[in-house]
């Protein structure tokens, strides 16, 4: 009875031991204790190709908003207002709008005369202000 014991204690352990290795258990633990929330999100969305969740994380997080921005992206996606906890675009914001997708074909999208760029990721993903 006592070796049936060791000899089932010894399969679980070894498949603990596979699972572990096997779901990267070790790197994942890592990484969620070294990395804050906002950072692996924007590991883990697109940055500026797609949908650009990642660039809302990072323009979040380094302008401290509070508040969703109007978010424009000129390519077909779902709303990305989301990342801010609220559904709605802020009104109380407005004057703050983050772009996508803006340049295709060497033709820009929007007209920036009456705004200020605060950051701007490749042309393509801007954080821009009314004057």
């Amino acid at each position: 009875m006592k070796k049936i014991i060791n000899l089932n204690n010894f399969v679980i352990l070894i498949l603990v031991i596979f699972l572990i290795k096997f779901t990267s258990f070790f790197k994942d633990v890592y990484e969620i204790s070294t990395k804050d929330h906002n950072l692996r999100q924007q590991l883990a969305y697109d940055y500026c190709d797609y949908s650009g969740e990642g660039y809302i994380f990072y323009i979040k997080k380094k302008y401290k908003l509070k508040n969703s921005p109007n978010i424009v992206n000129f390519k077909r996606t779902p709303s990305q207002n989301w990342i801010f906890g609220n559904y709605k675009q802020s009104k109380k914001n407005n004057k703050s709008i983050i772009l996508f997708n803006l340049d295709e074909n060497n033709n820009q999208r929007f007209d920036l005369k009456n705004f200020k760029v605060i950051d701007n990721y490749k042309n393509d993903c801007l954080f821009i202000e009314k004057l």
